[in-house]
């Protein structure tokens, strides 16, 4: 035995190895597009006998003793020449206590309204994603029951009873089928945005449902398999009725208690939060010893607590961080530890391994994907709703824990079962992700656009304004409503899109991203206002984004924005955020996209009567046919004059007198085709400073970006520079005919800005 100092010491060590590897390997399983739960998984698995014991057995033993861990003061050897973990470290309790916790977490995000949405629709694709895999879960243990009590149950709790009966055997194997990992189902529908289609409604409805449903069927599952016969269990499950009424009816009232003074003080006590811990702790050991585990109390307990206050939401914060950083990766790394791989060492047991995650998934796609299809979905919808109910995550492990202790899951069996809640919940997100696309989702996050109003009235103008800082919304709104100048009708579309949290696969993030969607509306509201003053339609939009440029670029596209405005109220320019957000809308939309710079934080500032122009500086590349347009329609939203601002380079043996001349005219055909009064501001030597001295008394500038800002880290040369010279507030404009989504001809014969002359 190591003295307790030592065992400290590798305590430490241990926990830093088990956190390092979960955040690395969760890391991972989302570059991959998977659920980070799957790499915490397989990083418990790698370290275990499948990888970390076969390839270093001969490790130091200060890093790798010989036995793993005690449980309930009885040594259990996994069967490793070196084991990770020393004997006297009770990891083991730390999962359980890590298990009671997650639990509690899962049953905060059980929401019984859900279950009432769809009613009828809802309860038939539920019952037949339980009823198909529970029966032929049972089928397959019929014929399972000798592989698994061929095999080790080293990993039982003392006084289990094994080899377990068929009957025993069968239906637990059953019920650990019928499992839908609800949060992770709810994590995918949240983050694509599926939840807003009537699919991901569903899905939402009936996974809640049969979420609820399986936790009873399988507390009964462990009851009847801890006493050992229907009779003996009966107590229990009066017990478990008895308490049940006590948590719905006492406890609720008494938790709603608290939720009221939260509400009214708006502080979450050390106190307050004691008290919810102990009530957690109380309600486990409770159902501990009624005889149908502890987890189920701590499930209980979340699911009563009340979900629309404040309380939920601050608490879980609480809870969360230690639970999701700590507990639960020395949860995956036990389960791993326990999990040999090697054990299925023959053709046979791959065969079993693959019938049973066939059974696992057709007994879920066939039985949501069926009842959905009879309930009046189409084909597509229907297979969607079969993928998604087949997830199982983490919730799937905790069950096949529960049944390694009971001794009714052998080594070999248990780790068939691991595999299949990989495979079926890595299968999901990409059969979604295949069946539907991000662009098909802009309509049903998005909305429709207004109805055209009747006869010949044409189709309004649009200009997306994507919305970051609430300070300086107006100013981009009021300067989006003057890039549309006199064009009636006309509408902005306020975007605001909210990042993904990558919050644990444990937690759904529904009523989270309603809650923050629903305050971003409301925030736009007076954005609204201020364009409608201005005889402009605004419609706010707000919804989860993983990925912010390609979705501005998508609802650019889908609603026929003619521009795209970004805003930037910074002193300086940051290159890494241009290079990350708005050089990726600059490539990836279709129509023109805007940059407003305020360096100064004030916005468009024009008062009645001011005669300020619009300053144009020609950069002599193809977005400046496009900057003088914008730079016309802003002077007649601002009443006043362009000035163009450029220097025409002559060709050899041309007077630059010429070449003024051309400039003159370009001037004259802008003033022919929009009505404004354009001034050409001409300069022989270098027209930056020209441009420069310009704006001190101009309203606002417009400069085209420079032909090389694919490469540059920001705007490209010379609007870069400009950009940071100008004295007023500046919109850098990328062309769409840049990109030849329009037969727009640049201004060629205009040299850039900023070149000097002969």
């Amino acid at each position: 035995m190591l003295p307790s100092s030592e065992v400290f010491l590798f305590l430490l060590i241990d926990l830093v190895i088990i956190i390092a590897a979960a955040r690395l390997f969760g890391w991972l399983a989302r570059r991959l597009g998977q659920p980070s739960v799957i790499g915490e998984i397989v990083a418990g698995i790698l370290l275990g006998p499948t990888i970390l014991g076969r390839l270093v057995p001969n490790a130091p033993r200060w890093l790798l003793p010989h036995e793993l861990f005690l449980v309930n003061g009885r040594e259990v050897n996994l069967s490793l020449p070196q084991a990770l973990f020393p004997a006297q470290v009770p990891l083991k309790s730390f999962a359980d206590v890590g298990l009671i916790f997650f639990m509690f977490l899962v049953g905060l995000e059980l929401d019984t309204k859900l279950m009432r949405r769809e009613g009828r629709r809802a309860a038939q694709i539920s019952l037949s994603g339980i009823i198909a895999p529970l029966l032929l879960g049972m089928l397959a243990g019929l014929f399972l029951i000798g592989v698994n009590n061929a095999g080790s149950f080293a990993g039982a709790q003392p006084g289990a009873q094994f080899p377990p009966q068929t009957f025993t055997f069968a239906l637990f194997l059953g019920a650990a089928m019928c499992i839908t990992a609800f949060p992770v189902l709810a994590r995918i529908l949240v983050e694509t945005g599926l939840y807003k289609l009537p699919v991901g409604t569903a899905a939402l409805c009936a996974a809640a449902v049969d979420d609820a449903v399986a936790w009873i069927l399988l507390a009964a599952v462990v009851g009847l398999t801890r006493t050992g016969s229907a009779a003996e269990a009966l107590p229990v499950f009066l017990l478990t009725l008895v308490y049940l009424a006590f948590m719905a009816t006492v406890v609720r009232h008494l938790l709603e208690q608290l939720a009221r003074r939260y509400d009214r003080t708006g502080r979450l006590s050390v106190d307050l939060v004691a008290i919810v811990l102990a009530g957690i702790l109380a309600s486990a050991f409770l159902t501990e010893r009624i005889g149908i585990h502890a987890i189920f109390g701590a499930f209980v307990f979340g699911a009563i607590m009340p979900k629309r206050s404040g309380l939920v939401h601050e608490l879980t914060g609480k809870i969360e961080d230690f639970t999701v950083v700590v507990l639960l990766p020395i949860f995956f790394t036990v389960t791993g530890l326990r999990t040999n791989l090697f054990t299925l060492n023959s053709a046979s047991l791959l065969g079993w391994t693959l019938l049973i995650v066939g059974v696992a998934t057709v007994g879920k796609f066939a039985g949501c994907g069926i009842a959905a299809r009879l309930s009046g979905s189409s084909t597509r919808d229907s297979v969607i709703l079969g993928a998604l109910m087949n997830t199982r995550g983490l919730t799937e492990l905790v069950i096949l824990a529960i049944g390694r202790d009971l001794g009714v899951l052998s080594d070999r069996t248990f780790a068939m079962m691991v595999i299949m809640a990989l495979v079926t919940t890595a299968i999901a997100p990409p059969i979604v992700n295949r069946l539907i696309s991000r662009e098909e989702l802009m309509g049903a996050l998005v909305g429709e656009a207004e109805p055209q109003a009747t006869g010949h009235a044409p189709p309004p103008t649009r200009i997306l304004v994507a919305l970051g800082n609430p300070q300086n919304a107006p100013r981009i709104v009021d300067a989006a409503i003057r890039m549309l100048g006199s064009r009636r009708p006309a509408e902005l579309l306020l975007v605001r899109l909210i990042p993904t949290s990558r919050a644990p696969e444990f937690r759904t993030g529904l009523l989270e991203v309603e809650s923050q969607v629903e305050a971003a509306v409301a925030s736009m509201r007076p954005l609204v206002a201020q364009a409608e003053a201005a005889g402009v339609a605004g419609r706010p939009i707000a919804f989860l984004t993983d990925d912010v440029a390609p979705d501005l670029a998508r609802i650019a596209a889908d609603q026929g924005c003619e521009a795209i405005l970004l805003g930037w109220h910074r002193a300086s320019l940051a290159h890494h955020v241009i290079q990350t957000l708005v050089h990726r809308v600059f490539a990836l939309a279709r129509c023109d996209v805007a940059v407003f710079v305020d360096r100064s934080g004030q916005g468009i500032t024009v008062a009645q009567g001011d005669d300020r122009p619009v300053v144009v500086p020609l950069t002599g590349g193809e977005h400046d046919a496009a900057a003088t347009r914008v730079g016309a329609a802003l002077a007649a939203g601002i009443g006043t004059s362009v000035k163009i601002v450029g220097w025409v380079g002559p060709q050899p043996g041309q007077r630059a007198t010429v070449a003024s001349e051309a400039l003159a005219g370009v001037a004259d055909r802008l003033h022919q085709e929009t009505g404004e009064r354009v001034v050409p501001i001409f300069a022989e030597g270098d027209a930056s400073m020209a441009a420069v001295e310009e704006s001190t008394g101009a309203a606002v500038a417009i400069l085209p970006v420079g032909s090389d800002w694919r490469t540059a880290t920001d705007f490209g040369e010379p609007t870069a520079d400009l950009a940071e010279r100008l004295a007023c507030p500046t919109i850098v404009l990328r062309a769409a005919s840049a990109l030849g989504v329009q037969s727009v001809a640049p201004v060629k014969e205009l040299t850039p800005a900023g070149v000097q002359g002969r």
